[in-house]
């Protein structure tokens, strides 16, 4: 039985893209220049009734701790598989690095030309993404914090960023209405996927599938064969993806809902409903038994 969190996120919003998770964490993306780590242990965890604010059961969890060091508007986050580390990008052009554990800053850079809209960490946990508003990624040494390139290609900002499984592969998306697949090896850009707006992107758990979106359509992306199918979506704007940990289902949103997909048949599994704002980022636990969602609410 799958259960959904919607998390109150007090002085801000959850913004686009996806909630970050590991076994233990889920973290706001956006709390003015604060970075909320909320914990997630949800075998303890009861549902509590927000009679005023809304008249659905949700269910909460505590906010275990803050860290600072932005000066600027937190815009994205990504955990390693571990749990253990933390990166952050911001409207203050900066990435950040954290100890998740401590809350401890490890290091930071300033090298992007504008606000740092997406980050990621590939699954081995050894490489940082970073993209900004400049239309520009840069891989980092996740340990060390050195540069190890520059993927150019986008026209305009990079809102959406997601490592393949294996590593060797990252895909990208942009304000220019592309979504462009990138050769890690030889930093070469393989393959440009057309969208209706500044997808969100997402790999499925095996790497042979890229969901990403395009107005109110999900494209599912073969990576063998190099073919996209539109098979989801609804008639709503979609802003958010995620594949659950067995790749079975693809979490979206609709409005005010998030929409859980069975992708070996399109149908909808189901619908959960509780936010007063449309819904802009879902997450899955890593044991695929709980679903989390940001709203604008």
């Amino acid at each position: 039985m799958k259960r959904f969190i919607r998390v109150p996120f007090a002085g801000g919003s959850a913004v686009g893209g996806s909630i970050p998770w590991t076994g233990r964490w889920a973290a706001n993306r956006r709390v003015g220049a604060k970075l909320l780590l909320l914990i997630a242990a949800f075998a303890a965890a009861q549902p509590d009734s927000f009679a005023e604010e809304s008249r659905t059961q949700v269910w909460t969890q505590s906010v275990d701790g803050t860290v600072f060091g932005h000066s600027g508007a937190v815009e994205s986050v990504a955990f390693s598989p571990d749990g253990r580390t933390l990166v952050s990008g911001s409207r203050d052009a900066t990435l950040r690095h954290w100890d998740a554990a401590k809350g401890e800053h490890k290091w930071g850079t300033a090298h992007h030309g504008g606000p740092v809209l997406a980050v990621a960490l590939s699954l081995d946990g050894e490489t940082v993404a970073s993209a900004s508003d400049d239309g520009a990624i840069r891989l980092w040494n996740a340990v060390t914090g050195t540069e190890e390139g520059i993927l150019q290609g986008h026209a305009r900002g990079v809102e959406s960023l997601a490592f393949s499984p294996d590593g060797l592969a990252l895909a990208s998306g942009s304000q220019d209405q592309t979504v462009l697949l990138w050769d890690l090896v030889t930093r070469t850009s393989t393959d440009t996927l057309q969208s209706a707006h500044a997808p969100r992107l997402a790999f499925s758990p095996d790497g042979s599938t890229l969901a990403f979106t395009s107005s109110t359509r999900i494209f599912l992306f073969d990576m063998a064969t190099r073919t996209a199918s539109d098979t989801l979506g609804g008639n709503k704007p979609v802003q958010t993806v995620a594949f659950s940990p067995d790749g079975s289902l693809l979490a979206h949103d609709q409005g005010n809902r998030a929409l859980l997909r069975d992708l070996a048949t399109g149908t909808t599994v189901v619908a959960l409903a509780g936010h007063r704002g449309s819904v802009n980022s879902v997450a899955f636990s890593p044991d695929g038994g709980t679903v989390a969602s940001g709203s604008s609410d």
